[in-house]
């Protein structure tokens, strides 16, 4: 359990609120382009994809100190980057005008499926926290 103030921990579950929503508005797009099959961006299919989003960006950089230590938010890393690497196999296939093979996409559905439980996860554990500090003695 984190060991940190009302405030921080307030902070905290802001910052996360919103890389969700950055995940979100990233998959709305990634579906855009499957279904659409709009050419996809050059950033997702790089390899280091998921250091480049911006729920990426949050992980690796902007994410408060005392959260990288909890093992709920490790779990996150490498579901992260497989769900950017399956993602990128549909990607390519879509840019190579090849059929989306239904195995590579069941593979990326799970990926994201397992990322989002994972995120659920560590978000309703912070609000469980949340709601049992003392406001007055932050314990």
């Amino acid at each position: 359990m984190l060991n940190i103030s009302q405030h921080v921990l307030t902070a905290i579950i802001a910052q996360l609120d919103s890389a969700i929503s950055y995940h979100g508005a990233w998959f709305d797009k990634i579906s855009e382009v499957l279904v659409c099959r709009n050419a996809p961006e050059e950033q997702d299919l790089l390899p280091d994809a998921h250091h480049n989003c911006k729920f990426g960006k949050w992980y690796y950089t902007d994410a408060h100190p005392r959260l990288r230590d909890h093992p709920a938010f490790i779990e996150i890393g490498p579901l992260h980057e497989e769900m950017h690497k399956s993602a990128a196999v549909l990607l390519q296939q879509l840019q190579n005008n090849e059929q989306i093979k239904s195995t590579d996409y069941q593979h990326f559905s799970t990926a994201l499926d397992q990322l989002r439980l994972e995120i659920t996860n560590l978000s309703n554990e912070l609000q469980e926290i949340s709601r049992q500090l003392d406001p007055l003695t932050g314990v």
